[in-house]
């Protein structure tokens, strides 16, 4: 019975056949501008056999495989995923969505990559992909078998709630990171190659669905022909979900060829225009460089940068790398020494003959993939074999040092900054180790240090892939200082002496910022020179309180600043601050922010973020005010003379919106302003936004009781009181008392008074205030 059931399987799919396969399932027809991405692909994908899968035919295919109730109780996007997964497990093949574009032929395409392993867009790095575009040339894929099994136990066992991912990435990606799978998948960088063509002309947006609408349809963006050059493996996917209502309620291929937008005129250049690539694009080559380098057991980290493949190494401690840039049809290489000396590979075997400009020296131009493959080949094993381990290799051991933060409390040394010996990684806490030297002619101190996990400091400071230096910044052990009372009376010198990967340096600690101080017990000086620490009485027995030298982050976008006045660092980042301020804190991981401050202001125990660029942060006199503000992306606080609060309170503003709070306003305790909600919510079906972050308004003389919230879209008039646990989220007249969640007016035409009735000695029997 299961061979009938496979032959009436194979009766549908002619395996000699350049398969595709769809899944359509709507009471209404295909829209035109869908049906003319399919064209595109009768065009351009010679023996080509289009399989529109649905409901009713659906059994041909894979029999079944799914429960159909089962199936139809989920979207219909979740359906295409596990669908996609069955269809290519048992026939191999390309599936597509219907709102993917075909420029040239994919399965010549994808089989120059592989024809055994499963093909996808989507972001290598993070091994994440679309599920718009797969192909698998041959049936029996492990993933593809897998991904089935598992989505037919969570369609059977499905829970109440489940993300929209759940029967597709969720179960794919994990799988993707097992080593036994390792082989039998290949990502396609989705922009280097084209295929979200738009972020291609976007490079640099944050917003994928703005840039969707308008490269596709603004008539005034228009198109131009050139922007298929882009597209270096064959195939667009379009979002048919962002897509305006017009087209995808658009049936007649005519009224659509009537329009003007972007997509009619590309649609109508793909079908009536050669596009097609007779020649291998760099991301192809991608692909058939990196599966030789993993037949032949060599490592290597691969990334883009500004349209070249970089490909990074390291054997016989020389790290090196490829730079490798499309010309027209071919390519230009380029070999780069990381950490060692030109001078010294230049002269082994291979490189005798190569042009060096630096570190830099240029392979070979105007060449096939197959040279390029060799060309690497070739150098990777000369500088293997001919660079012994006992042979002395010239290993740059110059570094960075920045003290970024220097006090002294009594006889206790708190210090912390940046150590990096360059181009070598320190990742994991035993990569490297940090020493205090404090010297003099004729004694030395050795103090052990503290390295810290900072992320950032890799993202700041690496200059190629393979080295991290996330435990490169160096502090004193728990933050809690280092014991000098035994250091005697003299002069020292500081040095920082790293450890790291076998080697073992010292350096005088410098200064990126100059520091002088003068003290009747101590005296002090940081530059980028060198320093001088003079003791002039022992520390045992002295009272020297505390003394906060700097901490000044010149390098970094996420340390707080002590705001002590006016500040201005190279990230163009301004505080403008009265001094005087009780534990007032700024953060700054972006550039282009400021913050200003009343030179009357009473802010105290605050801590004012900035989590993007071009936010501002400003306050009037007299604000009493305390708690933690929080400034994303292009957003604005304002907050306006005389504001208090009661207790912390908490505002975020995010997204390009803005906060106003008007002059008078009394905050209690607990309360929250915010434009966002934290975290984006989607239509399941749709993948649309459902809750944007929207403006605050708060007007003079408005008072939020214990525990209020605002949220964005809330407009509150001046006068108003915002009762205790209430919630607010629209506009509300002025004078008013609002309460409940969400707030409704409850009382109109009422004002209020400061004074706190728990210190009036009267009861009021008036029925008016007394000085109205």
């Amino acid at each position: 019975m299961e061979q009938q059931n496979m032959q009436h399987f194979f009766s549908a799919v002619d395996l000699s056949q350049n398969n595709i396969f769809a899944f359509w399932e709507s009471p209404n027809p295909i829209p035109a501008y869908l049906e003319l991405c399919k064209e595109s692909w009768i065009k351009n994908i010679p023996n080509c056999k289009i399989h529109i899968l649905n409901h009713s035919n659906l059994y041909q295919y894979i029999g079944d495989t799914y429960d159909m109730e089962q199936l139809k109780s989920i979207s219909f996007a979740m359906q295409s995923d596990i669908i996609s997964a069955a269809v290519l497990e048992k026939f191999g093949g390309l599936f597509l969505d219907l709102d993917c574009i075909v420029t040239d032929n994919i399965f010549d395409v994808f089989n120059k990559i592989s024809d055994t392993k499963l093909i996808a867009f989507g972001r290598p790095d993070s091994n994440a992909i679309h599920l718009a575009v797969l192909y698998c040339a041959k049936p029996g894929n492990p993933i593809l078998s897998e991904w089935r099994k598992t989505a037919q136990d969570r369609l059977i066992n499905k829970p109440k709630q489940y993300p929209w991912s759940y029967f597709g990435n969720s179960i794919i990606n994990p799988l993707f990171k097992k080593p036994e799978y390792s082989d039998s998948f290949y990502i396609i960088d989705r922009t280097q190659s084209g295929n979200i063509l738009e972020s291609v002309a976007f490079p640099n947006s944050q917003d994928p669905i703005s840039d969707y609408k308008k490269f596709y349809f603004d008539e005034k963006f228009g198109f131009q022909p050139n922007i298929l050059d882009k597209v270096a493996c064959g195939v667009i996917s379009l979002h048919n979900s962002w897509s305006p209502t017009t087209y995808k309620n658009l049936y007649d291929k005519e009224t659509l060829f009537l329009k003007s937008e972007p997509i009619v005129k590309l649609l109508s250049y793909v079908l009536n225009n050669n596009t097609g690539k007779s020649y291998i694009t760099l991301p192809i080559l991608e692909a058939q460089i990196t599966s030789k380098l993993d037949a032949n057991g060599i490592s290597y980290k691969k990334k883009y940068f500004k349209n070249l493949l970089v490909l990074d190494f390291s054997v016989n401690n020389v790290d090196f790398a490829f730079d490798i840039s499309e010309n027209q049809a071919n390519f230009d290489i380029d070999i780069i020494f990381r950490n060692t000396s030109s001078e010294i590979c230049k002269n082994l075997s291979h490189f005798r003959k190569i042009s060096f400009n630096g570190n830099k020296g240029s392979l070979l131009s105007n060449a096939n993939g197959e040279n390029i493959w060799r060309e690497i080949l070739n150098s990777y094993n000369c500088i293997k074999n001919d660079i012994t381990h006992d042979k002395k290799i010239n290993i740059r051991t110059d570094a960075l040092i920045d003290l970024r933060m220097f006090k002294l409390v009594n006889n206790l040394l708190i210090l912390e900054g940046i150590g990096i010996l360059t181009g070598q990684s320190a990742k994991e806490y035993s990569d490297i180790d940090y020493k205090l030297i404090i010297k003099s002619q004729s004694s030395e101190f050795v103090k052990s240090l503290a390295k810290v996990h900072r992320p950032d400091l890799t993202a700041t400071y690496s200059f190629h892939p393979s080295i991290s230096y996330d435990k490169c910044w160096f502090a004193t052990p728990g933050y809690k200082g280092i014991d000098i009372s035994d250091i005697p009376p003299g002069s020292y010198e500081l040095f920082l002496k790293i450890k790291i990967n076998g080697f073992d340096t010292t350096f005088v600690l410098k200064s990126q910022k100059p520091v002088y101080f003068e003290h009747e017990i101590v005296d002090f000086y940081f530059s980028e020179q060198g320093n001088r620490l003079i003791i002039k009485q022992d520390l045992k027995n002295a009272h020297l309180g505390t003394v906060d030298v700097f901490y000044v982050p010149k390098k970094f976008k996420s340390e707080k600043i002590s705001v002590t006045g006016y500040y201005q660092d190279e990230f163009n980042n301004i505080i403008e601050a009265p001094s005087g301020l009780h534990n007032v804190q700024v953060q700054f991981f972006g550039k282009n922010n400021r913050v200003v401050l009343h030179n009357n202001s009473a802010l105290k125990n605050t801590f004012i973020e900035f989590k993007g660029n071009n936010g501002t942060f400003s306050i009037g006199e007299k604000a009493g005010i305390f708690g933690t503000f929080r400034v994303g992306h292009d957003c604005n606080i304002k907050i306006g003379n005389g504001v208090t609060s009661t207790n912390l309170v908490y505002v975020t503003c995010a997204e390009k919106t803005n906060i106003h709070i008007g002059n008078d306003c009394m905050l209690a305790t607990n309360n929250q302003i915010r434009t966002d909600d934290s975290h984006g919510i989607y239509d399941l079906d749709t993948g649309k936004r459902l809750n944007r972050s929207k403006d605050i308004f708060i007007g003079d003389h408005v008072w939020l009781a214990y525990g209020a919230t605002v949220l964005g879209g809330a407009h509150i008039g001046s006068g108003c009181v915002l009762g205790a646990f209430s919630l607010a989220k629209k506009q509300f007249p002025e004078n008013c008392v609002l309460a409940g969640v969400p707030a409704k007016v409850v009382r109109e035409n009422i004002f209020w008074k400061r004074p706190l009735l728990l210190n009036n000695p009267y009861a009021e029997d008036e029925i008016s205030y007394p000085d109205i």
